[in-house]
């Protein structure tokens, strides 16, 4: 599990244990899904192009 917070130090700490990119993307696509605030991003992508 990440934690709430996605900044540099947490990412790299996540990584060093065990997280993979494809880990993060999948958590970022799922977080985004279960969010009721359209303004998180100004364009978003698609999640199969992700």
């Amino acid at each position: 599990m990440l934690p709430i917070v996605l900044d540099l130090a947490s990412l790299k700490a996540a990584y060093a244990s065990g997280l993979t990119p494809l880990d993060l993307v999948e958590e970022v696509i799922a977080r985004r899904e279960d969010s009721d605030d359209p303004a998180v991003f100004i364009t978003e992508t698609p999640a199969d192009d992700l």
